[in-house]
């Protein structure tokens, strides 16, 4: 005869919808703890706040931000398909990893080291594990933010030019991660965390709604704001372009300042022309 325990199990299972699966704690820069939950066929990321997370669908390859603050999903499918202008090869840093012996165990799994570079450059430490990679299904994951960070590495590479070329370099980093398994630990150039995974629970019940969003929350469309901000930068640029003496003057002060890189000063300049010779 089954008693209490077990009965309770059994209503549970048959009196509502579960799946089984893989449940990532990770902590994020700032110290602040999140999850990743997957059941081999969607993922949901759970945000530091709580009040944002990220539903995926891998055989749609779909991703949506979902805000429940704001009620709101930000549908990134569209974004993730289109093929917009990839960062010019001549423009792109290259990202390279070398191994530096074995690493801790992080999360119950052995790790190997790995030092990051860009152009050469030291840029950190990653920690990772090819055993956790296959344990976690996070390669699925990684696929779609390889596809996210190629959209944006145009736009990255403009906005960034002077910017350190280790932030830059770093957003390649998804499309090698099948070299070194999963990033259980990743340590920034000046040895500081930038992320860690705490564990990893295979074979758990997730609620039914884990990967439902809301019908009643209001879908945007990603491609359709990054429109949006196009021509919300393009404005600007015009306005800055139609007082070159004034702009440049700004631009030559924040430069002195050290506020702004010769390198930033010269491609708002170029960005300005071009904007300037576009409808």
């Amino acid at each position: 005869m089954l008693r209490g325990s077990a009965w309770l199990v059994l209503l549970t299972l048959f009196s509502i919808n579960v799946y089984c699966g893989t449940i990532i704690d990770f902590r994020d820069p700032s110290g602040k703890d999140g999850q990743f939950l997957s059941d081999g066929k969607m993922g949901r990321l759970n945000t530091k706040d709580g009040t944002t997370f990220v539903i995926v669908d891998y055989a749609k390859q779909s991703m949506k931000v979902v805000s429940a603050q704001h009620r709101q999903v930000l549908d990134m499918t569209d974004a993730i398909a289109s093929k917009g202008p990839a960062q010019p090869a001549a423009d792109k840093p290259a990202l390279s990893f070398e191994t530096d012996g074995d690493g801790p165990v992080v999360a119950g799994y052995n790790t190997t080291q790995f030092k990051l570079l860009v152009n050469g450059q030291f840029c950190g430490t990653i920690f990772g594990s090819k055993q956790a990679m296959d344990d976690s299904g996070l390669d699925q994951m990684f696929t779609l933010l390889r596809k996210v960070a190629e959209q944006s590495a145009g736009a990255i590479a403009a906005a960034q030019s002077g910017a350190n070329p280790c932030i830059r370099g770093k957003t390649d980093i998804f499309g090698q991660l099948s070299s070194i398994g999963a990033p259980l630990r990743t340590i920034d150039e000046n040895g500081r965390i930038e992320s860690e995974v705490t564990g990893i629970r295979k074979d758990v019940i997730l609620p039914s709604d884990t990967f439902v969003i809301p019908s009643e929350y209001t879908v945007v469309s990603a491609a359709e704001q990054m429109k949006n901000v196009e021509l919300q930068l393009r404005a600007e640029l015009q306005k800055m372009a139609e007082n070159m003496p004034e702009t440049e003057k700004k631009l030559a002060e924040l430069q002195k300042n050290g506020k702004m890189s010769p390198e930033t000063v010269a491609k708002l300049k170029q960005l300005m022309k071009q904007y300037q010779s576009k409808p």
